[in-house]
This record gives C-alpha cells, structure tokens and sequence, in this order.
C-alpha cells in the first residue's frame, strides 16, 4: 500500500501504469486501490487514481517511523 501511496504523492496514476511500476498483477494493485478509496486516501477520478488529503497525511506519518 505504501508503494502506491508514495507513486500517488508525485502524481495521479491509472491502475494499469501503477501495476507496471511496483511490478505487482493489475488485479492486486485493484485491491489495493479499492482499500485505499474505501479508508479514504485515494479516490479515483475515471480512470485516474489521485491521492488525498488524507492519504498524504497518513504517508508521511508512516514515514517518521
């Protein structure tokens, strides 16, 4: 989740280039996006998968551990 999280922080992404990137199955990357809508830190906007506010926030939190 945090792969895709920090892929997001640079810019917006669609299921099929993210999966390409951190090199996991379109179908993973698809739960993970799912999950990641359902607490809040994307959301997805057609295609396009964008960080939130949130989700920004919950990234750098997990990085100062």
């Amino acid at each position: 989740m945090v792969k895709v999280l920090e892929l997001l922080s640079r810019e917006k992404s669609k299921i099929k280039e993210i999966s390409k990137h951190i090199r996991l199955p379109e179908s993973v990357v698809k739960s993970v996006v799912e999950v990641l809508t359902d607490r809040g830190y994307v959301r997805l906007n057609g295609d396009d998968v964008e960080i939130t506010e949130k989700g920004i926030k919950y990234l750098e939190e997990i990085k100062k551990i």
